[in-house]
C-alpha cells in the first residue's frame, strides 16, 4: 500500500499543480505586473553590487505569508516532464509548494547583467520538484515563465558545492543567467547542486517550449497512473484466479 501511494502521489500532484496554475493565472499575472518596476530596480542595484544570496535557502527563512500573493510564474523542464510553481521570495512554507527565487539574487526579468537563482527541494514526499535535476546535462533546456512571458535557457555548467559556498553565483557582464539549485545527494542533502544556464530563444519559441513541457508533464502523470491501475488490476485478477483455483481443488 505504501509503495502504491509513493508511486501515485507525484503523478496526482503533477496533475493538481497544472490545474492550480491554470486557475491561478489571473492572480499570478497580477502579482508579476505589480512587481515589475520594483524588481527591475532591484536588478539594476545588484548589477552594481553583485549577488548577495542567502547563505543556505534550505536552512533559513521566515514566513512569507500566503503562497497566492507570491506566485509569479512557473519553471518548466521538458526533459523531466516537470512543471513547478515559481514564487518571488524564499520561505520554508513556499519551498513546500514549489520553487523560489533566492533572496539576494536577480529576478528573472529577461534583462542582461542578471543572474537569478531558483531553488526547490528534492525528495519531498509526494512531489517531484527538483528531485531529478541531476539528470540535466550540458545543452538541455528549461523555461522560466513570469506572468505571461516565457524565456528558454540552455544548461552550460553543473557544479556541486557546500551549502554556504556562494562564490560561484556571480553576475557576468552582459549575460542573462539562471541557476537551478537543489540539495544533493538524494536523501542525504549535504551538498548543493547548481545547474546554470543562459538564455537562448525568442519569447515565441519559449512559450511553445513551455506548452510542450506542460503537455509532457500531464502525459507523464496520466501514464504513471495508468501503469499503476494496470498493475493493480493484474494483481486483483491474479488474486481472483488463485481463489478460484483453490476452490476447484477443494471440490
Amino acid at each position: 500500500m505504501l509503495l502504491t501511494i509513493a508511486f501515485a502521489a507525484p503523478a496526482v500532484n503533477a496533475l493538481w499543480t497544472q490545474q492550480a496554475l491554470t486557475m491561478a493565472q489571473t492572480q499570478l499575472q497580477a502579482n508579476a505586473a505589480a512587481e515589475k518596476a520594483e524588481k527591475t530596480a532591484q536588478n539594476r542595484l545588484l548589477a552594481t553590487t553583485d549577488l548577495l544570496p542567502n547563505v543556505d535557502v534550505f536552512a533559513t527563512g521566515q514566513d512569507a505569508g500566503s503562497a497566492a500573493t507570491h506566485l509569479v510564474g512557473q519553471v518548466t523542464i521538458p526533459k523531466l516532464a516537470l512543471v513547478v510553481p515559481l514564487f518571488d521570495t524564499s520561505s520554508p512554507a513556499l519551498l513546500q509548494e514549489g520553487a523560489v527565487i533566492v533572496l539576494g539574487t536577480s529576478f528573472p526579468s529577461g534583462d542582461p547583467n542578471t543572474h537569478a537563482v531558483i531553488a526547490a527541494h528534492n525528495g519531498l514526499l509526494g512531489k517531484e520538484l527538483f528531485t531529478h535535476l541531476d539528470r540535466l546535462t550540458i545543452g538541455d533546456r528549461f523555461v522560466v515563465t513570469i506572468g505571461t512571458t516565457s524565456r528558454t535557457y540552455a544548461v552550460e555548467r553543473r557544479l556541486v558545492v557546500a551549502p554556504d559556498q556562494t562564490d560561484t553565483l556571480r553576475i557576468e557582464p552582459g549575460r542573462e543567467l539562471v541557476t537551478l539549485l537543489t540539495c544533493t545527494p538524494y536523501m542525504i542533502n549535504s551538498k548543493r547542486l547548481l545547474v546554470t544556464a543562459h538564455r537562448v530563444a525568442s519569447a515565441t519559441t519559449a512559450a511553445q517550449d513551455a506548452r510542450r513541457g506542460a503537455a509532457a508533464a500531464v502525459t507523464w502523470a496520466w501514464a504513471r497512473l495508468a501503469a499503476l491501475l494496470l498493475v493493480a488490476g493484474g494483481a486483483v485478477g491474479w488474486w481472483v484466479w488463485r481463489r478460484r483455483q483453490k476452490r476447484i481443488r477443494l471440490h
